[in-house]
C-alpha cells in the first residue's frame, strides 16, 4: 500500500525497522523529522509538499505513547493519499485522525494482546476502520492457564497416588488379620479332632480290656477257645479299621497343611 506506515514497534519488522519511541514511558532524545523541519523552514503543515506532510505525520504517530501489553504487537497503519490532503488541509480531522491512532496504540490488552494490527484512515470517517488478527501463543494469561492446568494435573495425580497407597494398605493389613483369623481357626480345629479321637481310642481300649479279662477267666472249653479266636480276629480288623481311620486323620492334616502353606505362597505373591 503506498500510503501505509509501519509504527515499527517490533524490532525487525515492517517499514524502516525502526522502534516506538515511548515504550515503556519512555521518550526519544533524538530530534525527529517534523522537529528538524519546524526548525530548519519554520513550515506549517499546511505549506509542506505531500511527501513532507506523511514524513511528519509519520513521526507524530511515532511519538505516540504504545502500551507495555502492545509489546510484541505488529502495528500497520495505512493512510490514503486522500486522507493525508484533507489532514493537511483540516487541522480538525488530523487532530481527530492522531487522537483516534493514539487511543488505539494505548489500548490495554492485557493477557490477550494480538498477533497483528492493522488501523486504516480514509477521507471519509466513516471508511475509518481498525482490525487486529490472531492472538500470541506466548500470551501470559495462556501461559498461567496452562501452569493452572498442569498444577490441577499433578494434584489430582498425587491425590489419586495417596487414596491407593491408603487403600492398599488397608487391604494389605485386613489380609494380615484374615490369616491370622484363619490360622488359629485351623489350629483349634486340629487339636479338637486330635483330643476326640484320643477319647474314643481310650475308652474302647477300657471296655475292651474288661471284656477281655471276663473271657478269659470263663474260657475252659473249646467253644470259648473258638470264641476267644473270633475275637481276636475281630481286634485285628477293629485295629485295621483304626489304622484306616488314623491314616485319614493324617491324610486330613497334610492337607491343611498343604492349605496353610498355599495361602503363605499366596500371601508373598500378593506382597
Amino acid at each position: 500500500m503506498a500510503g501505509t506506515i509501519d509504527t515499527g514497534y517490533a524490532a525487525g519488522t515492517g517499514y524502516g525497522n525502526m522502534q516506538s519511541a515511548s515504550v515503556g514511558g519512555k521518550e526519544k532524545t533524538d530530534s525527529s523529522f517534523s522537529d528538524a523541519m519546524a526548525k530548519k523552514f519554520c513550515l506549517a503543515p499546511k505549506d509542506m509538499s505531500l511527501t513532507e506532510y506523511k514524513l511528519y505525520i509519520h513521526d507524530r504517530i511515532k511519538g505516540l505513547y504504545t502500551h507495555p501489553s502492545q509489546k510484541h504487537v505488529d502495528w500497520f497503519i495505512d493512510i490514503s493519499d486522500a486522507a493525508y490532503r484533507r489532514m493537511q488541509n483540516d487541522p480538525l480531522y488530523e487532530q481527530r485522525v492522531l487522537e483516534y491512532i493514539a487511543q488505539n496504540k494505548a489500548t490495554n490488552f492485557g493477557g490477550g494482546p494480538p498477533k497483528l494490527a492493522f488501523i486504516h484512515i480514509d477521507e471519509d470517517w466513516d471508511k475509518c476502520r481498525t482490525y487486529t488478527l490472531g492472538l500470541q501463543d506466548n500470551c501470559p494469561a495462556k501461559r498461567a492457564a496452562e501452569r493452572r492446568r498442569l498444577a490441577a494435573e499433578q494434584a489430582k495425580r498425587a491425590r489419586r497416588k495417596k487414596l491407593l497407597k491408603e487403600y492398599l494398605k488397608k487391604r494389605a493389613l485386613a489380609k494380615m488379620l484374615q490369616d491370622k483369623y484363619l490360622k488359629s481357626q485351623l489350629t483349634k480345629r486340629r487339636l479338637e479332632q486330635v483330643r476326640l479321637t484320643k477319647e474314643v481310642f481310650a475308652r474302647k481300649d477300657d471296655a475292651q480290656f474288661l471284656k477281655d479279662k471276663a473271657l478269659a477267666k470263663r474260657q475252659t472249653t473249646q467253644t470259648q477257645k473258638k470264641q476267644i479266636v473270633a475275637r481276636q480276629q475281630e481286634q485285628t480288623q477293629e485295629i485295621k479299621a483304626w489304622n484306616e481311620r488314623r491314616q485319614a486323620v493324617q491324610a486330613f492334616n497334610a492337607y491343611e497343611a498343604s492349605l496353610i502353606m498355599l495361602s503363605r505362597y499366596e500371601e508373598q505373591l500378593l506382597s
